[in-house]
């Protein structure tokens, strides 16, 4: 090659810098082989020769000063079209540019790697053989990366298989409901002899009794029998088959002695035996289990169809009524098997269960068995086996047994007493007990609520005055649009879509009712309840939030106990409430659950907007019983709207206020007195027509009254006082001498059916005609109300002390409570949960198996002119594009890895953050209108959601990491994984709050997608170096974009890891980019990561790179203080507050008044969280911004 003769060789040698060391240049034939160790380059068949790789380094360190930059480059000998210059190959490092080297067992060495150290660009890899081109996962890692893919992927697959089978389930229970009912109205054979096998045992259970009861019968006829008799088979035997019959009529049939069709109570009583007191409960339970239309009209007689129905229930009710020891061991093994779901034996007698418990373990069984046992609950109420229940517990305590439990021993030896001291007439539990408080007592004046509609203001309440009297049962009734709802809400606070007016006194005092909200419940017309936990975890809690402090747990548990007996809900006591999503409870027992959560706070007075809609006649009347115990024992005020009573459940009312479209009064007073109200003003009650449906047609207009019946009806007062049909007291005939003092002239109606409009058809007459109907009530009640306004029943009482306020639960403690309800909801809901969890991990997990593994650094500085780099350090600064491309090639891959990466994770996370809030909406306005603390609500959310997000981030950041092999450390990974989910988790809350429920998901799903690709520091706008160079757009990017700290934290730690001579760590002779990013901008735009942390960002090392720490959680503390601000004061009048603006003039009105502690001041906290919510802001903003250069 040196006899090769080139023409350009002179010139060549002579522009040559000074710098060059002689001898690096050589002539070249490009017809032949580039030598190994130098460059070769010709253009147009014009040789410009071989340089010398090592010069090339050389000058880069020694002449320019731009580090080693060349180190790890590779020049071997090669054809003259391959005469380039290469990065050393993977799986090999080159000490110089004519060797590479094998790498050896347990390193991995990257393209470019100059030496065995981990600055020249050998890793650390156990798993790695000799000489390995990529790095791979262990046999383990690659296992445990596979299996957990698998068994997300396998989750949700179960799940959604196990949800298309439950529906198909349902669908075919119900057709095989359909069926089974099908064949039973075809007389099917099977279901017929289930029903007799069940018949039989009832029987047998019964035998001795209905033996004792045949004797009798015997002893009867044969004293009535005459010769002529007909002879009579027994009422009672048993068949060739081994059946036990019985025929209830022919029993009938002999006792009815006087043949009248009735059993008189002498006649019953001949056979049965049972004592005077005995026989009226055994006659009554008969009369009880038929319905209200076919019970007797006099009491203590029996008719057929009663007797034939109901005789053989009332007589196993009485028959366990006094059980033996031996029939009190038999039920408690009943209740074993049941618990044990066997079923018991039916040969069992007592010698053998006390020699059976000698030798084996002691049998117990839970308080929660005795509600759910068929024979209790045949003959005893919820009540009554509470009392048991209480009664056991009560003596466990004394004798320091186990509670919770109760033992055979137990209960053969104390259920026959107990039993008998729940019958007891006299029987009371702790909520029946005498209350001495006087109770609240309500009254309100010319109460009016305004809604606007459109740009005119109507009223829903017009004009209402009245009063509801403590410790009595208030109806509000009407007609649809009459503001039934509308008035409880005006008194409780909660009419936050009009203005209210009016004059409202408790007590006898002026006042606003929602400043008690310690001691007032209000049960919503919407069951308001949490689906997800049971019946009992739902008072449970509501009673841990919500009763005074310093009340224990085993008293908050017994209350519940006693509230759920009390409204018969016992048995279900730990079912789920469940809702559409999940089967739970039927409607009517969620209704009671609604209204037990408002008795858990022990409430003076009780509103209550349509408890009884969508009950079934015996729920309805088991909840209206339970309020009406409450108010003669406890004292409480309840009112209920109620709508369409039966007959049983109005005559519960004391009192009666009946409301007409538009919100006026049509009648207020006592519910026995409507009837006769509307009877003088001329309206006519039909025979079996229900008189509260009567009262809302009248209300309504629906009904004419009669104005010739009016004068007959003045002239029946007197002889209605003397004969006291309706009148019971001297006050009731005062109210009926006001209302009966005035009357309807036919005149008056003459005279306003002058002044009607011209009617144009059919149905403007009808709605003419029931409008001056109700003019005429409006006008009719006015009137009287002149004269009644002056009677007490309608006037404040003389003012008497308001009750005082309970202390309510600590802050501190509410947030546990509610972070332990968390706990619960969120492992009741972990299906859920799974599957968002594994949607989220599989999309990490696909995407760091398609995009993110092994990242690309296989580009070679093939086009490095070696003329252009060693002309001056100018020229040479334009090769570095080419001898760095392969690093920042590789970078660019990490970045789009991570920003894929980052904004799945956002989205999904921050959709799933919602849930928390945004599906609690109606139990946080419920729970803070009763007073529980906002601010541990929020703080319960916020920790619930991030330990829940975060604990998924974390997971996933795992499988990324085992599945990319970064080479940096894992704990960059969890951090940065984590870091994500907190800032989307803030923000996911913060826009919970502020946006309406209906749209929270798509505007949080926009808000990270849109924010998190405009500032991630990869796309314009937000690049990193106009990030960098505007302070602004910099804090603006790092609040808004929770993806910003992701790429750039990642991205920078593995650029620190790359060895010195990748451009990007700072090192020994590693490259200065400070100097030359300035001069070169093209450069700037991989090499900007990290520029407030030049030091930390260019120091080489694998440990990662956590300048965004603080930043980013401090960014995340504003967001939330912001939020937490923000559920202060979005949906006030929701919460049962005032509205913003006008809390802060109450406020600045009760602290300059001094009737408000300057500590207690709404004021005050909102400037203190203002300035915290300030100084957070401005440190976010001082860590975005600090510089480290």
């Amino acid at each position: 090659m040196s006899t090769f003769n080139d023409p350009a060789a002179p010139f060549i040698r002579n522009i040559l810098p000074s710098y060059v060391t002689p001898g690096s240049w050589r002539p070249w034939d490009p017809t032949q082989n580039c030598p190994s160790g130098y460059t070769c380059k010709e253009m147009g068949g014009q040789s410009f020769g071989a340089f010398s790789c090592d010069e090339l380094r050389r000058i880069a360190v020694e002449e320019y000063g731009f580090g080693d930059i060349l180190a790890g480059i590779w020049c071997p000998y090669s054809t003259p079209a391959a005469g380039f210059v290469w990065n050393c190959p993977a799986g090999s490092y080159c000490p110089n540019s004519t060797t590479s080297i094998e790498c050896p067992k347990g390193k991995f060495c990257n393209y470019k790697t100059s030496s065995l150290t981990l600055e020249g660009g050998a890793m650390p890899c156990d798993r790695c053989k000799a000489g390995v081109q990529s790095r791979t996962q262990s046999r383990e890692q690659l296992i445990t990366s596979w299996v957990i893919f698998s068994v997300l992927c396998l989750i949700v697959m179960i799940r959604i298989v196990r949800r298309y089978f439950s529906y198909n389930k349902k669908k075919v229970s119900r057709a095989l409901a359909i069926d089974s009912i099908m064949k039973a109205m075809k007389g099917n054979d099977e279901l017929q002899r289930v029903n007799h096998k069940r018949e039989q045992e009832k029987y047998s259970k019964l035998r001795p009794k209905l033996e004792l009861i045949a004797e009798r019968l015997r002893k009867i006829r044969n004293e009535d029998a005459t010769d002529s008799s007909p002879p009579q088979h027994d009422i009672f035997y048993i068949s060739k088959s081994g059946d036990i019959l019985f025929d209830a009529n022919a029993f009938f049939d002999v006792i009815d002695q006087n043949k009248d069709g009735v059993l008189s109570f002498t006649e019953l009583n001949e056979v049965m035996c049972l004592g005077e007191e005995r026989l009226s409960a055994f006659i009554a339970n008969m009369q009880a289990r038929m319905p209200l239309e076919q019970r007797a009209t006099h009491l203590g007689t029996v008719s057929r169809e009663t007797f034939v129905r109901c005789f053989l229930d009332a007589l196993a009710d009485a028959a366990n009524l006094e059980p033996t020891l031996l029939e009190a061991a038999r039920l408690f093994q009943e209740m074993v098997a049941e618990e044990a779901g066997n079923t018991p034996t039916s040969r069992f007698s007592l010698r053998t269960s006390i020699k059976t418990s000698m030798s084996t373990p002691r049998l117990s069984v839970p308080y929660e068995r005795l509600h759910m046992s068929p024979t209790l609950t045949s003959f005893l109420s919820d009540m009554q086996i509470y009392g048991i229940v209480s009664r056991f517990k009560k003596k466990q305590r004394e004798e320091g047994g186990k509670v919770g439990e109760i033992s055979q021993e137990e209960f053969v030896e104390h259920y026959p007493r107990f039993l008998r001291e729940v019958m007891r007439p006299d029987f009371t539990t702790s909520l029946d007990k005498p209350s001495k408080s006087e109770g609240l007592d309500v009254a309100f004046q010319h109460l009016c609520l305004a809604v606007k509609v459109g740009k005119d203001e109507v009223n829903v309440l017009d004009d209402v005055t009245g009063r509801f009297c403590s410790r009595t049962m208030v109806a509000v009734m009407g007609g649809t649009g009459s503001g039934k709802s509308s008035l409880l809400n005006a008194l409780c606070g909660r009419a936050y879509y009009g203005k209210v007016s009016g004059k409202v006194f408790v007590n006898g005092n002026e006042a606003k009712i929602e400043e008690q909200k310690g001691v007032i419940g209000f049960v919503p017309q919407e069951d308001i309840v949490y689906p997800d936990l049971t019946v009992k975890e739902n008072l449970l809690y509501a009673g841990r939030l919500t009763l005074p402090a310093g009340t224990t747990r085993e008293e908050i548990s017994e209350l519940a106990d006693e509230v759920m007996a009390s409204l018969g809900l016992s048995r279900i006591a730990n079912s789920l409430v469940g809702d559409a999503r999940r089967r739970g409870i039927s409607g009517g027992e969620k209704k009671r659950v609604n209204v037990g959560i408002e008795l858990m706070k022990k409430p003076k007075l009780l509103f209550l907007d349509e408890p009884t809609s969508g009950l079934d006649a015996r729920a309805a009347f088991l909840v209206m019983e339970s309020l009406q115990r409450l108010v003669s024992s406890q004292g409480m005020t309840v009112v209920a709207v109620i709508h369409q009573p039966r007959t049983d459940i109005y005559d519960m009312f004391d009192s009666l206020m009946l409301l007409g479209i538009g919100g006026r009064t049509v009648y207020h007073g006592p519910a026995t007195k409507c009837k006769y109200y509307f009877e003088n003003l001329g309206y006519q009650l039909k025979d079996g027509e229900s008189q509260a449906d009567w009262f809302l047609d009248i209300s309504s207009g629906d009904i004419e009254m009669n104005i010739d019946s009016t004068n007959a009806r003045k002239s029946q007062v007197k002889m209605r006082q003397v004969e006291n049909v309706h009148l019971d007291s001297d006050a009731d005939i005062e109210f009926a001498l006001t209302i009966n003092s005035y009357g309807t002239k036919e005149s008056d109606i003459e005279d306003r059916e002058k002044s009607l409009p011209m009617i144009t058809s059919n149905q403007d007459a009808v709605l003419l005609k029931s409008q001056m109907a109700r003019d005429e009530l409006y006008r009719q009640w006015s009137v009287r109300f002149e004269t009644l306004s002056q009677l007490p029943m309608y006037n404040p009482p003389d003012a008497f002390p308001l009750p005082i306020m309970p202390k309510q639960v600590p802050g501190w403690r509410q947030l546990l409570i509610q972070l332990r309800r968390n706990s619960l909801l969120s492992w009741r809901n972990k299906d859920a949960r799974l599957i968002d969890a594994a949607i989220l991990i599989i999309a990490v997990f696909l995407i760091t198996l398609l995009v993110g593994h092994n990242p690309d650094f296989d580009r070679n500085p093939t086009h490095l002119f070696w003329f252009t780099f060693i002309a001056s350090a100018e020229e040479a600064a334009t090769m570095l594009s080419v001898i760095f491309q392969y690093s920042m090639t590789g970078i660019g891959e990490i970045q789009t890895y991570c920003l894929m990466v980052a904004i799945i994770m956002t989205v999904l996370i921050g959709i799933s953050a919602t849930k928390i809030i945004a599906e609690k909406q109606l139990q946080f306005f419920r729970e803070s209108q009763s007073g529980v603390s906002v601010t541990a609500y929020y703080l319960a959310a916020s920790i619930t959601s991030t330990v829940e997000q975060g604990s998924v981030a974390i997971l996933a950041s795992v499988i990324a990491y085992l599945s990319m092999l970064p080479g940096t450390s894992i704990l960059v990974y969890i951090w940065n994984f984590f870091m994500i989910s907190w800032l989307s988790v803030s923000w996911a809350l913060f826009l919970s709050l502020i946006v309406p429920q209906s749209a929270v998901t798509t505007v949080v799903g926009a808000w990270m997608a849109l924010f998190g690709l405009l500032f991630c520091g990869l796309l314009p706008p937000g690049y990193f170096n106009t990030l960098y160079n505007n302070n602004v757009l910099a804090v603006f990017a790092g609040f808004v974009s929770p993806v910003r700290f992701f790429v750039e934290g990642i991205a920078v730690s593995e650029a620190k890891c790359l060895p010195v001579q990748s451009g990007f760590p700072a090192g020994e002779n590693a490259f200065n980019r400070t100097e030359f990013e300035r001069s070169y901008p093209y450069f700037q735009w991989a090499t900007y990561m990290g520029h407030t942390d030049l030091d930390g960002a260019q120091t080489f090392g694998c440990n990662g790179w956590y300048w965004w720490v603080g930043a980013a959680f401090a960014v995340g503390i504003t967001i939330r203080i912001a939020a937490g601000m923000a559920i202060h004061c979005v949906g006030r009048a929701k919460q049962g507050k005032n509205p913003f603006l006008k809390e802060i003039v109450a406020d600045f009105r009760g602290v300059t008044g001094r009737t408000r502690s300057i500590f207690q001041s709404f004021i005050l906290r909102g400037i203190l969280m203002f300035l915290v919510l300030v100084g957070f802001a401005v440190l976010s903003g001082w860590l975005i911004l600090r510089e480290n250069t």
